[in-house]
């Protein structure tokens, strides 16, 4: 998954100190961010696969502008802390800069920069800026196995993708999303309306709503809170693929919803937990089913607490669900084959969190 912008930054902010060494009584230089350009690398943010831990490899490059400064007790002292910076990035080794994921590091020579003082507040008599433009990619390897993908699923082969099929939407939630979705809660349910928020900080959506209804279970009527994907970006699909990272806490039931003709007509799956359950099901007309064929697991539901990566296959009376990247639910229903939107399913879940929403038609 793609490290969050801050990550990024406190990472460079990381690297360069690591070059950096304080020259004599003075205080180490200090590395200020004055901004930056970030951007996707590779393919959206993917660059490859992690073999150990097995993992998906994600990086952001940042063109940005940095403030080495450095201090000295005295207007001597200062010159000898700017000499000893400088050094301090002309020994720098090229290949352990790029092994670092520093790209370029060059001072702005034409950027002279004023003498600071202690009543500047920069904890020193003395101090000044020494200006660089950096260009790094930060591509954090993860420290436990997520799953990776070493060739193309096998349920994406057997799919197909036909003339229109292709990428129709995608977010890794760094800007708020919630523009591009509908909230939707049904009536005959009990508890809060689906309450779906940003939150910046984390560059997650929330739903802290405990929308709930229907039966409970393994059973087909199951009523709940839905963030639809706007059918003005994705139009009505049939068959697709959708891709999601989405936790809860101990309580509730997450998922997807499908083929959304309208709040009387849809496809859903859901994991519940407590109740260690994952069902798909549909409602039609308003009544609720479950699927003619298959997509019922009374063993397990989610790990509380933790993150999971759903992906859904639509393919006509087909329906497959994988966590982690390994088929878990299997179901097949001629009734539930209509066009309609996608979109996420909350249901009790006032501690869910989602960070990515992506859809491809096949």
């Amino acid at each position: 998954m793609l490290a969050p912008l801050g990550q990024a930054i406190d990472a460079l902010s990381a690297e360069i100190s690591g070059l950096l060494t304080a020259a004599g009584p003075a205080p180490t230089p200090q590395v200020i961010v004055l901004s930056n350009t970030p951007r996707l690398a590779g393919i959206g943010g993917f660059v490859g696969v992690n073999t150990d831990p097995q993992a998906e490899l994600y990086a952001r490059r940042l063109d940005a502008e940095i403030a080495i400064r450095v201090f000295g007790n005295n207007s001597g002292a200062l010159a000898d802390a700017e000499l000893q910076a400088a050094n301090d990035l002309l020994r720098a080794d090229p290949q352990q800069l790029r092994r670092n994921g520093i790209f370029k590091l060059k001072r702005l020579t034409d950027r002279e920069t004023p003498v600071l003082r202690a009543a500047d507040g920069i904890g020193a008599p003395f101090g000044r800026d020494i200006i660089c433009s950096v260009s790094f990619e930060h591509r954090p390897v993860p420290l436990a196995s997520e799953g990776a993908l070493d060739s193309v699923p096998l349920d994406i082969t057997q799919a197909g993708l036909t003339e229109r099929g292709g990428r129709v939407y995608a977010s890794d939630f760094q800007a708020d999303p919630l523009g591009d979705f509908v909230a939707l809660d049904r009536s005959g349910g009990s508890g809060s309306d689906g309450n779906w928020a940003y939150d910046a900080a984390a560059q997650e959506v929330t739903q802290t709503g405990t929308a709930s209804g229907g039966n409970n279970g393994i059973a087909g009527n199951k009523i709940g809170t839905y963030l639809i994907l706007s059918p003005t970006l994705a139009g009505d699909l049939t068959n697709f693929v959708v891709n999601a990272d989405m936790r809860c806490g101990s309580i509730g039931g997450i998922g997807f919803v499908f083929r959304f003709a309208d709040i009387d007509n849809f496809g859903f799956v859901v994991l519940e937990s407590p109740a260690d359950i994952r069902v798909m099901g549909k409602r039609i007309g308003g009544s609720g089913s479950l699927l003619d064929a298959g997509g019922q697991d009374a063993t397990q539901g989610f790990a509380p607490d933790t993150w999971l990566r759903l992906r859904l296959l639509a393919d006509g009376d087909r329906i497959e669900l994988a966590v982690n990247e390994q088929i878990v639910l299997s179901g097949r229903d001629p009734a539930l084959t209509g066009p309609g939107s996608v979109g996420l399913f909350c249901r009790r879940a006032d501690t869910a969190r989602f960070r990515s929403f992506r859809l491809s038609r096949l």
